[in-house]
């Protein structure tokens, strides 16, 4: 069995895990394993399918799942090859179809395959799309959760009506991670949704 492609898979998220923040050793080996596994599973995927196609058990994939991890910069990685082109950061929601009452998150929301609204989960894609290539490389998600902050609103939601809106939600989101996005690129392009007045 050739094992040559694998290999080269394993060394590619390996030099992208040593451009990320520090991880341990176990950790690195369950994100190798795990992005194998997305790879390779045909069907559903859940922390049950994990463990039964993984070397590991699932009680370790859901531990692991909770920690913080550097998305961004382990994503930044596959980017090195935009470098010298013209490039913008994107984001875009993107509307999950999901039915049950105790889904962290679930709510109603926008459907653009449906034009319509419609309950389920919201994800906010952020991508640093290459002009001159007509790429793009998925550089974060983020789930839209109805979260209302108290307290002064940071400046950058300053003037607006409702600090608590969907659109202000987007903005905390991108601001959370604006330095890291700031190396990649100055410039943020989205939709029409997001040019609708706010205040």
């Amino acid at each position: 069995m050739n094992k040559k492609p694998l290999d080269q898979l394993i060394k590619v998220i390996t030099d992208a895990l040593n451009g990320a923040a520090k991880v341990r050793k176990n950790f690195r080996n369950l994100i190798i394993e795990t992005i194998i596994l997305y790879m390779g599973i045909p069907k559903r995927i859940n922390f049950i399918q994990l463990a039964r196609y993984g070397k590991s058990c699932e009680s370790r994939f859901r531990q692991n799942f909770s920690r913080k991890f550097d998305w961004v910069g382990f994503n930044s990685y596959f980017t090195k090859r935009m470098e010298g082109h013209r490039t913008a950061i994107a984001i875009d929601p993107s509307f999950i179809t999901k039915s049950g009452k105790h889904t962290p998150g679930i709510g109603y929301f926008w459907s653009g395959c449906a034009n319509a609204v419609k309950r389920g989960l919201e994800i906010l894609g952020i991508a640093l799309i290459d002009a001159d290539a007509k790429d793009a490389v998925q550089i974060k998600a983020v789930q839209t959760v109805d979260i209302k902050k108290v307290g002064r609103p940071p400046k950058y939601l300053e003037g607006m009506d409702d600090p608590n809106s969907l659109i202000a939600w987007y903005l905390r989101a991108l601001a959370d991670e604006r330095e890291a996005l700031q190396k990649l690129s100055n410039v943020v392009v989205a939709d029409a949704f997001f040019s609708k007045a706010t205040s």
